[in-house]
């Protein structure tokens, strides 16, 4: 899936920053008239789950082409519903990806 591709692009970027990674998705599996259907659920709202010594990330990864409309608006306040401690050491962060740029357009959300 193209949406995977990103997440993976974003989990290693910060990894060579020095940060340990991980995914915050959660997949459930149910059965209907015996067929099988998948559920992914993102954990506290946010894709990955970045941590190192001076702070811990909860980041959204959103892609798409300059054309298409990523919903921002959506995804900054689906992070802005994630309850937290006030603390500077803990961000949530929206990465953006587009199609054929090297760098994601990244929005720190309060």
């Amino acid at each position: 899936m193209q949406g995977d591709k990103y997440k993976y692009k974003t989990k290693k970027y910060f990894e060579k920053k020095g940060y340990m990674v991980e995914y915050l998705e959660r997949v459930q599996t149910l059965k209907i008239r015996n067929r099988y259907i998948y559920i992914k659920k993102d954990i506290f709202g946010a894709d990955l789950l970045a941590i190192n010594k001076d702070e811990l990330l909860f980041i959204q990864v959103k892609s798409g082409k300059d054309n298409t409309g990523i919903q921002k608006k959506e995804a900054i306040s689906e992070l802005e519903k994630i309850i937290m401690p006030k603390c500077k050491h803990i961000k949530k962060l929206l990465f953006i990806w587009r199609k054929f740029k090297r760098k994601p357009e990244i929005i720190e959300v309060k």
